[in-house]
């Protein structure tokens, strides 16, 4: 299928994990988040794109129990029906590898070559990405072709933590360094933490910030996109109708020549219906770590000290920036009926 000379293809990937470990050893159950992976993926067929999934090693993707409900269909039970319909089909359907959830392609058996044929790659959420995306280099090979050749990129809440597995295909250096983004923030996952009781080996916002992104993040659970050049990112379920759109209106119209060298300002999409009049509202991190258990309110601000970043590097690849352990993003919000501001400080680069 084509339209207007592009092809009509694009590559979903996902992880292959079915639980996520905690900093304690604890293993907690994990997979795709459902709204996530089907709000974009039922635009995209509605669209006439043929979807092709991936993963590390081929297996059939777990989906995260906690996130089969309606209510995270904003309450809209006619796409939750049809979300479930599409996700039975595609779990059970006997299919060539990729043309299904069932039997995904592996990462490996894509080819330079066959790449040339995708006109996008969209990376969905849920906890299970945090356990192998980033550290698995073919991943970072496929990632490298939309970069390098600027097609449009998507990835949302945690699925973001893919894209440092381009570090492993392009001499430890962040493909995606100097952007802007947003994803599943830290004081969401104190959330998540505060309900496994235990605490995440890393945590996204603070992975991304230190290997030279900027990070626009709203108030826990509110839709926020944000668009930089080839990369399309939203930080959480609430953003997948306009992430999906988004990504859509990207494949059907292209990324604007001439961005990718110089840069471009990125685009922020937010809705501001939930917006509390006078409501002020400050996100950032903190140069110490305030607590080693947190209780969960979204009020708690939450950072790694050099301690606790030394004791995750068996585990996590700290960069160059991460090793010399900047503030970060600090992220301040003010809403009002009318619309919604975000400013951004830049990581430091000396400390």
């Amino acid at each position: 299928m084509e339209s207007s000379g592009r092809p009509k293809k694009v590559l979903i990937i996902l992880s292959s994990a079915k639980d996520v470990e905690l900093h304690n050893g604890k293993r907690v159950e994990t997979g795709f988040f459902l709204n996530e992976l089907m709000v974009p993926v039922m635009k995209l067929k509605d669209a006439g794109y043929q979807i092709i999934y991936a993963n590390p090693t081929g297996t059939t993707p777990a989906m995260d129990s906690r996130s089969d409900l309606f209510l995270w269909f904003g309450i809209n039970y006619s796409d939750y029906k049809r979300a479930k319909r599409i996700l039975l089909r595609e779990m059970t359907q006997a299919q060539a590898p990729g043309g299904s959830l069932r039997i995904p392609r592996t990462f490996a058996s894509i080819t330079d070559e066959e790449l040339q044929t995708f006109a996008g790659v969209f990376l969905p959420g849920g906890h299970a990405p945090m356990s192998d995306l980033w550290q698995d280099s073919n991943l970072g090979r496929l990632l490298m072709h939309f970069h390098e050749s600027f097609k449009p990129t998507a990835a949302i809440c945690h699925g973001p933590v893919g894209l440092l597995s381009t570090r492993l295909a392009n001499n430890d250096q962040f493909a995606y360094s100097g952007y802007t983004a947003t994803c599943y923030s830290n004081h969401e996952e104190i959330m998540n933490e505060a309900l496994w009781m235990g605490k995440m080996k890393f945590k996204l916002e603070d992975a991304l910030s230190d290997h030279g992104m900027s990070l626009h993040n709203r108030f826990p659970m509110l839709p926020n996109l944000v668009t930089d050049r080839e990369l399309i990112t939203g930080q959480g379920p609430t953003s997948a109708w306009r992430l999906g759109e988004a990504f859509v209106d990207a494949l059907e119209q292209g990324v604007p020549q001439g961005t990718h060298a110089q840069g471009k300002t990125p685009s922020l999409y937010a809705d501001t219906h939930t917006s509390a009049a006078g409501t002020t509202s400050s996100l950032g991190r903190s140069p110490a770590l305030h607590s080693q258990m947190h209780t969960g309110s979204p009020s708690m601000h939450m950072s790694s000290s050099p301690s606790l970043l030394s004791q995750q590097t068996q585990q996590f690849p700290v960069g160059e920036v991460g090793q010399r352990m900047t503030h970060g993003v600090s992220t301040s919000m003010e809403y009002t009926p009318e619309q919604t501001t975000t400013s951004v400080s830049a990581p430091s680069e000396t400390q």
